[in-house]
């Protein structure tokens, strides 16, 4: 997520919506992650009092060509999570489902040699997804797509909205996986 708050901060100046340090610092980043990006952007433009003057559509545009920009050094995987589903992939069914844009999380999980594991990838960029997280939509989709009922899933997220929305998907068990001994303190 690092090299996304790099993204971030570019697109708030481009956008002039005050400066990234106040409006947007690190912690509010990481409080946010796992919203829409649209989202995001909706609230940030409200808070600057530009609403009707910038339009979020041309910032999630902008927001895509610094990710483009900031990700030809791709953040590194987070191995604690892959271990888990490299353990469990033929056993049971599993998917990815995040925010993040859909060409970053599939090219990102090829380059590790994962996006074989998963039977499905669900991102907020897919017409099923009507609501971002913390709406259940992305994790019902999952449950849809890997044809598990969502009581019998197990969700693995690494932020609070994420979280949220395992639990209104009504799923078994949401495992927050930054409370995992080996997950990276760096993200």
């Amino acid at each position: 997520m690092p090299t996304y708050y790099l993204a971030w901060r570019r697109s708030i100046s481009d956008a002039e919506l005050g400066d990234p340090d106040k409006v947007f610092p690190e912690e509010r980043f990481y409080a946010l992650g796992g919203l829409p990006i649209d989202t995001i952007f909706e609230t940030l433009i409200c808070e600057a009092g530009k609403n009707g003057v910038i339009s979020p559509a041309k910032c999630v545009k902008t927001f895509r060509r610094h990710a483009a920009e900031v990700l030809v050094a791709p953040a590194p995987p987070v191995e604690c999570v892959i271990a888990i589903a490299k353990r469990f992939h033929g056993r049971v069914p599993m998917a990815v489902a995040s925010s993040g844009l859909r060409d970053h999380i599939t090219s990102g999980l090829s380059r590790i040699g994962a996006l074989g594991i998963f039977d499905a990838v669900v991102t907020g960029d897919d017409p099923e997804v009507l609501n971002g997280k913390p709406a259940p939509d992305i994790f019902l989709t999952a449950a849809r797509r890997i044809k598990v009922s969502p009581d019998q899933c197990v969700g693995l997220e690494d932020s609070g909205p994420g979280l949220e929305a395992i639990m209104a998907a009504g799923y078994a068990y949401g495992c927050d996986v930054r409370k995992l001994r080996m997950y990276p303190r760096n993200l």
